[in-house]
Order: C-alpha cells, then sequence, then structure tokens
C-alpha cells in the first residue's frame, strides 16, 4: 500500500479501464519485487535467527545446569515438564505467571474469607446482612486512596486548577467510600466507640473538621491492644481475619516494589541506550517520575500493613519473613533484603520457589522462540522452492496445452512464452535450493540438537533487484 498510494494521484484523471489496468501492472510489479527479494531476505532472517538460536540455547543450557545444581535436578525437571503441559494444553495452569513463592495474596484471602462466610451463611451462624471480607477489604482500599491523595499533596503545594479539581474529586469519592464503610463498621465494631479516646471520637462526632485523606478508619489494628481482647468491641473472627488481610497485604507490597525497582533500571537503561534528543527523553522522564511513584507508594503501603500486623501479632517468627524496610545512604547502601527473602530454608526449597525467578522463563522463552524463528523459516523456503516448482509444471502444462480458434503462428508463440517461463521457474527453483543449502543444513542441525562443528560462511546478497549487488561474508557462527 505505501507504495501504491503514490500512485492515486496519477491515475486519478484516468478513465476507469486504464486506471484498473494501471494500478494492476503496480500490483504486478511489486508481487514481483516481493517474490524477487526471498532469495535475499530470508537467507538473511535464517542467519540471523540461528545465530541468536546458538546464542540462547547456550545461554539457557548454562543456567539450567546452574538451577540444576541449585534446586536440585527433580525440580528442574518438574518444571519443565509442566510447561511442556502447558505448551500443548493453554487451560493448564500458567509457568509463566508470576507468584508469591507459594504464599498467599491478597485476592487468595479475600476468596478464602468469602468462602468460609458462605459456608457460615448455608449453616445458619451468621446474623449480619454484609460480608466481613467486604467490610475489611473496602477498609484496606480506603486506607490506600489516602495514602495516595496524601502524597500528591504534599509534592504538589500551589497546583493548578485542574490539579485542585483532581484533589478534590478524589476527597469526595473517598468521603463516599468512608460513609459506606461506616454502616458497615456499625455492623461489625458495634461497641468501638466505647473505648475511643475524646480525640478519636471528635472525628466521628464532626467528620468535617478532618479531612478525607487524615480520616482514621478504627480497624481492629487501630485499636489498643487491651480494647482488642475485649469480645464486645468487634465480632469474633474479625481481628483474625484482618491479620490475614494484613499479612497478604505486606506480600503484595512486596512484589510491587520488586516489580517498580525493575522497572525502574529497565527503563533507565533503555533511556541511556536508546533515548536522544530533548523531547523523547522529556516524555522518558515523564515514565520515570510515574515509576518512581509507584516504587515509594508501595514502599509506604508496606511500612503501613506491617506495622498494622505487628500491632495485631506483636513480636514473632513472622518477623524474619517481613522485616522492616529501611531506607539508607548511598554510600552505606547494601542489597536489600527484598531480594532474597524466603520463607523457607534453601535445602527445601520447591518448585514454586524456582519459579519465582523471572530469569528461568525469560531464558527458556528466548530460546524456543528463535527454535521457532529457524523452524518457520526453514518452512518458508521449503514453500518457496515448492511454489517455483508447481508454477514451472502449470507452464509446462500451458505449453502443451492445445487451444482452439489460435492459428499456427500464434499457437507458437504461446507456447514458446509458456516455455520461457517454466524454464525461468525451474531455474529460479534451482537457484534457489542451491543458494540456501547450506544455511538450511545449519538450521536443520540446531533443531536436532547437534553441537557447532564447523564455520559455514554464506553470502549475503545486500545490492537491489536489478542485478548490481553487493555481496558481504557474514560468518554465522563461531567455532
Amino acid at each position: 500500500w505505501a507504495q501504491s498510494n503514490r500512485a492515486a494521484a496519477q491515475t486519478k484523471m484516468m478513465g476507469p479501464g486504464a486506471r484498473k489496468d494501471t494500478l494492476d501492472d503496480i500490483f504486478g510489479a511489486h508481487n514481483y519485487c516481493v517474490v524477487k527479494s526471498f532469495r535475499r531476505v530470508l537467507l538473511t532472517r535464517l542467519a540471523e535467527a540461528i545465530q541468536e538460536a546458538r546464542i540462547h540455547t547456550t545461554e539457557f543450557n548454562d543456567f539450567n545446569t546452574g538451577m540444576v545444581t541449585f534446586c536440585g535436578n527433580d525440580v528442574v525437571m518438574t518444571w519443565q515438564r509442566e510447561v511442556l503441559l502447558w505448551d500443548r494444553d493453554r487451560l493448564q495452569p500458567c509457568p509463566y505467571e508470576p507468584h508469591l513463592q507459594n504464599k498467599e495474596t491478597m485476592k487468595d484471602i479475600q476468596l478464602q474469607l468469602a468462602q468460609e462466610e458462605q459456608a457460615n451463611l448455608r449453616s445458619g451462624s451468621v446474623s449480619h446482612e454484609s460480608s466481613m471480607s467486604l467490610f475489611l477489604a473496602l477498609g484496606l482500599e480506603i486506607e490506600e486512596k489516602q495514602r495516595g491523595l496524601a502524597w500528591e499533596i504534599k509534592a504538589r503545594r500551589s497546583g493548578t486548577t485542574y490539579q485542585e479539581l483532581s484533589v478534590e474529586r478524589q476527597r469526595n469519592i473517598i468521603l463516599r467510600d468512608l460513609k459506606k464503610f461506616r454502616r458497615l463498621q456499625l455492623s461489625f465494631m458495634p461497641k468501638f466507640i466505647e473505648y475511643l479516646t475524646e480525640d478519636q471520637r471528635k472525628v466521628l462526632d464532626s467528620p468535617a473538621s478532618v479531612l478525607p485523606e487524615e480520616t482514621k478508619l478504627f480497624l481492629p489494628s487501630e485499636l489498643r491492644s487491651a480494647d482488642r481482647e475485649l469480645p464486645r468491641a468487634y465480632v469474633a473472627g474479625l481481628v483474625h481475619a484482618e491479620t490475614r488481610l494484613r499479612e497478604a497485604e505486606c506480600r503484595d507490597a512486596l512484589e510491587s516494589l520488586r516489580q517498580g525497582l525493575r522497572t525502574r533500571s529497565a527503563g533507565h537503561l533503555f533511556t541511556v541506550r536508546n533515548v536522544t534528543g530533548q523531547n523523547p527523553t522529556t516524555r522518558a522522564e515523564g515514565v520515570q517520575r510515574k515509576v518512581q511513584v509507584n516504587i515509594y507508594l508501595s514502599k509506604l503501603r508496606y511500612r503501613w500493613a506491617r506495622n498494622s500486623l505487628f500491632r495485631l501479632r506483636g513480636h514473632g517468627p513472622w518477623e524474619r519473613e517481613l522485616p522492616a524496610v529501611v531506607s539508607r545512604g548511598e554510600g552505606r547502601r547494601q542489597l536489600s533484603w527484598i531480594w532474597y527473602s524466603y520463607s523457607e530454608p534453601i535445602d527445601s526449597l520447591n518448585v514454586a520457589t524456582c519459579n519465582d525467578d523471572p530469569v528461568i522463563h525469560e531464558a527458556w522463552a528466548r530460546k524456543m522462540c528463535w527454535q521457532e524463528e529457524v523452524t518457520l523459516l526453514l518452512e518458508e523456503m521449503r514453500r518457496v522452492i515448492a511454489y517455483c516448482q508447481w508454477n514451472a509444471e502449470l507452464w509446462r502444462g500451458r505449453e502443451r496445452e492445445e487451444r482452439a480458434g489460435i492459428d499456427a503462428k500464434s499457437m507458437q508463440g504461446l507456447r514458446a512464452f509458456a516455455a520461457e517461463q517454466a524454464n525461468i521457474q525451474h531455474r529460479t527453483a534451482d537457484d534457489l535450493e542451491s543458494h540456501w543449502m547450506s544455511i538450511c543444513t545449519l538450521g536443520q542441525e540446531l533443531l536436532d540438537g547437534l553441537p557447532v562443528s564447523r564455520v559455514i560462511e554464506v553470502e549475503i546478497d545486500n545490492g537491489d533487484d536489478n542485478g548490481d549487488n553487493n555481496e558481504d561474508d557474514v560468518d554465522l557462527v563461531e567455532e
């Protein structure tokens, strides 16, 4: 289409028949150039695919050897069986999806609480109209909105009218959620007001005196430890449910923090290597600023959830898995525990723990991607040669075809043209087969898993399609 678009202005003044013939000639010439370029383009693509496939296959084999040493052969073979099973049946669990070292996330805990509430409803042991999991999830959601809005206001001390409008809209959303939360709180924490201090009661008596992003929710984790022991403060099971949600929230925040740090590093490297100019650099800085904001909010979310979990549980073994996040200066920086924290000892690593490392997935995926590219290019080359042979036989059939109503001289000319076209197609097929033979052999050896034992030099045609070609010798593999 890019080439034929230039013919629009040239053909718009033509008649319908002349315009159709002209466009057919343009399309035919374009298709001819595409077919002629197969000799060069497919060879170049296969050369690149073989190089990359050899590199990534070697990298994966070396990495796989290290994983066998680290996790054990049984663990690695089990992971490979899961990948192969998913490749055959995409309805199976996807091994490429990230997970938190076989630990429960917020959604998992909410699902479990909902299932427990359903069982209690069936048994008739629940008298509340609403759901405990919905009440707690709403509280955690409000806290996250409050932290985000508070940071936005702090970062922009004096904003534009549009920014101020955005802040007021977020405050209205929080206020609506707070009203809904207070109604649910009377059901699940009916006597909590009796255990609040005078200053805390003022928040409930005059909510307009406190900004929405600063309003306390008074969940069980915010009450004094002595008040949490009183059964009248809230319904049974509420403290245990919030404890489970807070622990899952810590894990979710840690995973979000890790992902943000990876994204920031990758974005910085991409900007340094590929971005030049004032406008692209400004846009890249804007993206990095958003990533940095998400990292900061994830850190705040983890600290808030961990402090709440500490107030609910106190000191215990859980602090080894979820320690405090401490910011250090550049001169005292150390590798953070978030990159190597495991809830299990190294000797008991399982498939889920090994799968948590995205490098395994990336190495396997890159290897299979380039091997698939080699397979597709070999098949495409085979089909191009088969097409030329089929086209030659088609012209041979036309050469032998008898046509009624055509004189002898015209028939002789038609047969000569058909014979010429058949000869061109035969010579094209033979030329492609001989030109591609060595590199196709190398590609098949790669797919068969044979080691590299030689260097094959292939002449890659980088010239145009008119015969004025410049040839370069390219080494496909290294001994």
